[in-house]
């Protein structure tokens, strides 16, 4: 992963951080989105199932379009579709599994509207995790190909020329063993923090 290594190496970062209990994706991206626990803003699920609804506090969406910001967020998986509260986002999607087609999307988006605030979700890596081991051959490929969809991303803001007032947060939603995480163990806690710009 040469970009996001030297992304860290330009910035600030640590291997270290931790993430929610339960460990696993939709509480966790929910936790990071709105500030709370999943005891305060209640998503225990971790997939898309409408008829559980949106995510019932406020999300960091909601208080940047009060503020007059652009807000956007791409995800390679449809259980984002709960933090898609109305008024809060101005471009949303759910274009692929892929992280490269997600980041040829939000890329494009980024060019055109220079967004305040943009969230972007890449699934390759959970993917293969699941199906082939943490640490596989096939994971270690994944990561490779979402350090490629990076490479878009941060192109896209230095196309847009709003580089230099840019900041980028890189991180996980959980870690994992085996072919699975969500528990209170180091390796399903420990997630990556870095922060660039």
């Amino acid at each position: 992963m040469p970009v996001l290594m030297n992304l860290l190496k330009q910035g600030a970062g640590t291997w270290t951080a931790q993430t929610i209990s339960p460990s696993v994706t939709l509480p966790s991206h929910t936790s990071m989105l709105t500030g709370v626990s999943p005891k305060v803003h209640k998503v225990l699920w971790n997939d898309w199932q409408p008829e559980k609804g949106l995510v019932t506090v406020p999300t960091v969406f909601g208080i940047a379009k009060q503020k007059g910001l652009i807000t956007a967020l791409y995800a390679g998986k449809p259980k984002f579709k709960h933090l898609n509260i109305p008024g809060t986002l101005d471009s949303f999607g759910i274009p692929s599994y892929s992280a490269k087609r997600v980041a040829k999307v939000a890329a494009q988006y980024i060019v055109e509207k220079k967004p305040n605030l943009c969230f972007i979700h890449f699934a390759d890596s959970d993917g293969a995790g699941h199906k082939n081991g943490w640490g596989s051959p096939e994971q270690v490929q994944a990561f490779a190909d979402e350090d490629v969809a990076l490479n878009t991303v941060i192109t896209a803001i230095q196309q847009a020329g709003i580089a230099k007032e840019s900041v980028v947060i890189l991180s996980a939603d959980h870690g994992g063993h085996d072919k699975t995480h969500g528990s209170k163990s180091p390796e399903d806690m420990n997630i990556p923090w870095i922060a660039w710009g």
